[in-house]
């Protein structure tokens, strides 16, 4: 199997060395990443500069073909499906992404934009993550992940990515996959407010994820130590609002 992995941590990442290394045993693995951090770039593409794509040697994948570009994850594939230089894969994965992909944050996510990059050029798509940034059981998510990519997913249309979290907790502890819908994701002190040595304010955007518990929600399912899977489509369509703003609509004297 032909199978593309990207991140947006960048193409010298931890996770995507432990998912290739597994999966490049098995299938034909390219690896085309940003050429540095470009988490929280979602959906984005590079319009205004050139992109330049080198080839890289990664210690530990002497199986894998790997790759930098210096754009977003959604331009590697981009230039993994349409620029003529690979075959089209049958497989994306974005990740692993050191850090979950729950809930509203999801919109930010560059991991997540890859695998919807995937969904538009109708190739089968991942998104992988953990729920830590400082993983301590990253070889054993990757295992994990491993078996969950190759269930049968043929009656989930290749226009849906596949968005799964792992609890950052050795893979015997797991408790179970769930499979959940999107919360919300809420922060305490999202904004920190600091005073430059030069005078001026400057401000951080972080804060800590609140995981209130809800059965069938992303959030706080993986914090229990479940597996949590999320289906998701590039349609954002509010189908259920179609009518009530038609009506609005109907209203206007142009």
């Amino acid at each position: 199997m032909k199978i593309l992995i990207t991140n947006d941590d960048g193409v010298y990442a931890s996770g995507i060395f432990e998912i290739a290394k597994v999966l490049s045993k098995d299938h034909h693995v390219t690896v085309i990443a940003p050429d540095r951090q470009k988490s929280a770039c979602a959906h984005s593409i590079t319009m205004h500069k050139p992109l330049i794509i080198h080839e890289v040697s990664l210690k530990g994948l002497d199986n894998c073909d790997c790759y930098t570009l210096n754009g977003t994850p959604a331009d590697c594939v981009k230039i993994a499906v349409e620029s003529g230089m690979f075959e089209k894969p049958d497989i994306v994965i974005s990740g692993i992404n050191q850090g979950a992909n729950l809930g509203t944050d999801v919109f930010y996510s560059g991991t997540v934009g890859g695998a919807l990059e995937g969904c538009m050029h109708s190739v089968r798509s991942f998104a992988l993550s953990v729920t830590s940034h400082y993983t301590r059981y990253l070889d054993q998510a990757a295992a994990v992940f491993n078996k969950l990519l190759f269930l049968d997913y043929s009656s989930i249309p290749k226009s849906t990515a596949i968005n799964i979290n792992i609890p950052d907790i050795p893979a015997a502890e797991i408790k179970g996959i769930k499979i959940v819908r999107q919360g919300q994701a809420i922060y305490s002190d999202p904004i920190i407010k600091r005073e430059h040595p030069s005078g001026y304010d400057y401000f951080w955007l972080g804060g800590k994820l609140q995981h209130e518990i809800q059965e069938g929600v992303d959030i706080g399912t993986v914090f229990e130590g479940y597996i949590v899977i999320m289906p998701m489509k590039c349609d954002v369509t509010d189908y259920d609002q179609i009518s009530a703003l038609k009506e609005i609509a109907d209203k206007v004297l142009l």
